[in-house]
């Protein structure tokens, strides 16, 4: 149940019970008459009628296949699939349907080396039961789970999602190679990867209708706001709905009837990491780089002209898509004795490119006729320094110390507006969001 749902009192035929036991739609107002509380773009009908969802219900099934064959040259053949049926209010009829899927064959080539190729398809649908994060002071996590950018903020799953990435499909391809160390065990060394995935649904929104654009039989005509969001259950973390401005009545009475956006956001992802240890010797390092890149094209092309340009311009800087975070780890060990280990590196990562689903940047857009232009860009490094130490044969503890360096490179002046047209709202970057800080982290494990 998330906060704030499934817990409320609501008057529904004048019967008082508790919201998500009487009241059967699957998005409904906390109070039974009026909208309080709001799922965000999680998964509502609408952002202009915001509601609220819970007691979730699930029902969930899978299998998996794992076969190895060959001698000389072993070959593992791998199958998974899960289906999920999901009730955003188990008290309701509806239920969202989804399924996923992941295939492929692995193959030894000698000792060394390991080959692996997998198609993977995960429907927006499929196990969209969505729990949160505790927030301390009102504090949530950041917008994405980085550095895969698999989930919502302040929210987790109950799958995987960097395995079964919601509402994607495509291949991943692994190349291992293991050498052994000097206790003669097979160790691998090497890691390589490439990831090509597209977007299983588009993000065009399912629920579109502005208002008085629905008849309802006998007179009535509805709704009585603009509605434009999903069903329930559809789930898709980077790729944000497309804007408002992108549709067309078509002819009809609803200005949301005909889509003239309606493009598959594309995900590449690629990187590596190397380990060596000198010998049978203390020392050991490592170093490792993932670059993941999130692209979706835009049918619009920024226009000067009044109203009809600005909403062009608004319509394409919302719905393109063009992140790429990339980063990279250096580190090194040095091992004093069997239960002592000392590691310290340095980790640096960057986010940078154009991301803008709720139009904050439309009048920047429109006043340099660019809808492609770079809104994010912070680098953020840190050196850290730590330990690993064994008290006892049960008993393990670490010590970690981080220095965080964080600079957004756009600087105070990025989006300020040219002479003579109008101001930039005083919240747009006038202050970088760039700061510094100190992490210190300790765990003590206890077996038995």
């Amino acid at each position: 149940t998330l906060a704030g749902a499934g817990n409320n009192l609501t008057n529904i035929g004048g019967n008082i019970g508790t919201v998500g036991t009487m009241d059967n739609r699957p998005i409904f107002s906390a109070d039974g008459n009026r909208a309080l509380d709001s799922a965000g773009y999680l998964g509502g009908v609408s952002n202009g009628l915001p509601g609220t969802f819970g007691p979730q219900d699930e029902e969930m099934y899978g299998g998996s296949l794992h076969y190895t064959f060959g001698e000389r040259v072993p070959v593992r053949l791998f199958l998974e699939y899960g289906n999920s049926r999901y009730k955003p209010s188990q008290n309701s009829g509806y239920v969202a349907n989804g399924n996923a899927f992941l295939g492929g064959l692995g193959i030894g080539l000698g000792e060394h080396v390991d080959l692996s190729a997998e198609y993977v398809s995960t429907d927006p649908n499929y196990d969209p039961f969505i729990l949160q994060y505790p927030q301390v002071d009102g504090v949530s996590n950041d917008y994405w789970r980085t550095r895969s950018f698999s989930y919502f903020p302040n929210a987790y799953p109950l799958h995987d999602t960097d395995q079964f990435p919601q509402n994607r499909n495509g291949y991943r391809i692994h190349l291992k190679l293991m050498a052994k160390d000097d206790k003669g065990e097979k160790r691998e060394f090497f890691h390589g990867w490439y990831y090509n995935l597209n977007q299983v649904q588009t993000s065009l929104e399912d629920q579109r209708a502005t208002a008085g654009s629905v008849a309802f039989g006998n007179g009535v005509i509805g709704p009585n706001v603009n509605v434009l969001g999903y069903s329930p259950g559809f789930m898709e973390p980077v790729f944000g709905p497309e804007s408002p401005f992108s549709f067309s009545n078509g002819g009809t009475v609803n200005g949301f009837a005909t889509p003239l956006d309606d493009n598959r956001g594309n995900e590449v992802e690629w990187g590596g990491h190397f380990r060596y240890r000198f010998g049978s010797g203390p020392w050991a390092f490592g170093v490792g780089y993932e670059n993941l890149k999130f692209t979706r094209p835009t049918n619009f092309a920024p226009s000067p002209f009044g109203a009809a340009g600005f909403a062009a311009t608004a319509a394409g800087n919302m719905d393109m898509v063009d992140i790429t975070s990339e980063g990279g780890v250096a580190q090194g060990a040095y091992t004093f004795n069997d239960r002592f280990v000392l590691k310290f590196g340095i980790s640096v990562m960057n986010i940078s490119g154009h991301f803008d689903p709720a139009g904050v940047y439309n009048n920047f857009a429109f006043d340099t006729q660019n809808n492609n232009f770079q809104n994010l860009n912070t680098t953020q490094n840190y050196p850290f320094i730590g330990f690993d130490y064994d008290i006892s044969k049960n008993t393990r503890m670490n010590f970690n110390v981080k220095f965080f360096n964080t600079t957004d490179n756009l600087g105070s002046q990025s989006f300020l507006f040219l002479p003579g047209t109008a101001t930039l709202p005083s919240n747009i970057q006038r202050n970088p969001f760039s700061w510094n800080g100190v992490q210190v982290t300790s765990e003590v494990k206890v077996s038995f």
